[in-house]
């Protein structure tokens, strides 16, 4: 059975939840695209800031900061990350964590802009 999920102008790709190990990353491969989720803590950093950081051309660091709420902590709106056959590439997010030194429960959703058609 194939099925297909959408949400707005988005098709879902991917959507999961994934506990890390303790101080380790998270690594998402799509299509040809890495992207490698890091939980620091930095107690300069307010607000819980996701800062990207470029790897190479093909790989992208997404740093999570202070994100140690076990009622959970996200984003409102996609947050674009990348390029797919022309296509924008989106990720919403929600973290929940037991405390500031234990791994993290990072549920993701991956989006895909809707393909734009010329229908007259």
């Amino acid at each position: 059975m194939n099925i297909k999920i959408s949400t707005g102008n988005y098709d879902v790709i991917d959507s999961g939840t994934v506990i890390n190990i303790v101080n380790e990353t998270i690594e998402f491969v799509i299509s040809d695209l890495t992207y490698v989720i890091e939980f620091r803590n930095d107690s300069e950093k307010a607000n819980n800031p996701v800062e990207k950081e470029v790897i190479n051309n093909r790989s992208l660091r997404l740093v999570f900061y202070n994100y140690n709420n076990s009622l959970g902590t996200g984003n409102l709106n996609p947050v674009a990350i990348g390029t797919i056959k022309g296509r924008r590439l989106f990720i919403s997010y929600r973290v929940y964590a037991l405390s500031d030194n234990s791994g993290k429960a990072f549920h993701y959703t991956f989006l895909l802009e809707k393909e734009v058609t010329n229908e007259q």
